[in-house]
């Protein structure tokens, strides 16, 4: 199922970028004053509340080597709340962009669960809450604006583990997370689709890791390499919209999904990654949800 995701963040990306080789826009080295003109441009925008209900899938990845039991599918129910703004005449009357910060609470459960879907595994019960920063571009049509988004943010868990280990390791790797807090981090990438200025649906992956443990400037190096590398996208933004004015929210949107997506599949085995830490808990969402914007 990754695979299949990351095939269809990457392909359009390639098919745009050929399209627009023989384009005639000239390139235009990249300059600081024209990335700090577009942060100032973006603090005129007003903000607008936001209110989202979700609903979805989730599996649990645990790649520890005490941990031998499978963990039951959980289903999820989330509800968030913040900001957005929304730049509708972005360059040019087709383009449109998006920047949103939110607080979300959500309950990840094997008992909210369809008898098609339920599985053997251990259940597990989880309270989550947190905060994240989205944007992305998009574009505008006669059924509203498609939004091409990404976002990162941190959060904490509590989660029940319901069920015994297996064995002993298996166990105490359980009541290091068992009713406890837990700090992590996500990422999320997909769709959203606008189809009056007030109603919004959105389609998205959602990829959240927890850790067992905190580790203080490992933590900070890891998530700094992600952070420098998406802003250094950000940073070249301008150029490349002037490069493929008509491709660019695409381009930008499977740049940073796959730069996300890279990261975090390295932390599934290592959490601090690039340094050398233990597997985290991982939470791999799909999930629907439906906006309110006023």
């Amino acid at each position: 199922m990754k695979f299949i995701i990351t095939l269809f963040i990457i392909i359009p990306c390639f098919h745009l970028i050929a399209e627009n080789r023989d384009s005639s826009v000239v390139y235009t080295p990249t300059s600081f004053e024209k990335f700090i003109e577009r942060i100032n441009y973006s603090k005129k925008i007003e903000n607008q509340n936001l209110i989202a209900l979700s609903y979805g899938i989730s599996e649990l990845d645990w790649r520890h080597k005490d941990i031998f039991s499978e963990l039951s599918k959980v289903f999820l129910m989330e509800i968030r709340y913040g900001f957005v703004r929304i730049d509708n005449d972005f360059r040019s009357s087709d383009f449109a962009y998006l920047a949103s910060e939110t607080a979300y609470f959500a309950n990840y459960s094997s008992h909210m669960t369809i008898k098609k879907y339920k599985d053997d595994g251990k259940t597990t019960d989880a309270w989550q809450f947190g905060f994240d920063f989205t944007n992305g571009y998009g574009y505008h049509s006669r059924i509203g604006r498609t939004f091409f988004i990404h976002s990162g943010g941190l959060g904490w868990a509590v989660i029940d583990f319901e069920n015994l280990g297996e064995s002993i390791g298996e166990q105490r790797r359980y009541d290091i997370f068992d009713k406890k807090f837990k700090f992590g981090t996500d990422f999320e990438t997909g769709l959203r689709h606008y189809f009056n200025n007030s109603f919004s649906l959105d389609a998205l992956y959602r990829h959240s890791i927890y850790f067992p443990e905190f580790l203080g400037w490992k933590f900070f190096g890891s998530f700094l390499s992600e952070i420098i590398i998406q802003r250094t996208i950000d940073y070249f933004a301008e150029d490349y919209i002037e490069r493929f004015p008509n491709s660019f929210p695409i381009i930008n949107w499977s740049a940073k999904s796959l730069v996300s997506l890279l990261f975090y599949e390295l932390k599934r085995e290592s959490m601090n990654f690039p340094f050398d830490s233990e597997p985290p808990l991982s939470f791999d969402n799909f999930k629907i949800a439906v906006s309110l914007t006023f």
